[in-house]
């Protein structure tokens, strides 16, 4: 992302200011929590048999 800004100077000439980030790491985590989502998502939308979700010591977890 870049951002562009007018910055005047003491004699009233317009100088231009900027900021550049790199967004991309933060870009490539979304896209991985987004493609988890869609993979729990079709999880329950296509399957027949049940599911539920358990602790590591087998107590049912509550789903929201």
């Amino acid at each position: 992302m870049v951002l562009k800004f007018p910055i005047p100077d003491a004699l009233g000439r317009k100088l231009l200011g900027g900021l550049a980030l790199d967004l991309s790491e933060r870009k490539q985590a979304e896209e991985a929590l987004r493609i988890t989502e869609q993979r729990y998502r079709l999880l329950f939308e296509r399957n027949l048999a049940g599911v539920f979700r358990s602790s590591l010591d087998g107590r049912l977890a509550r789903l929201q």
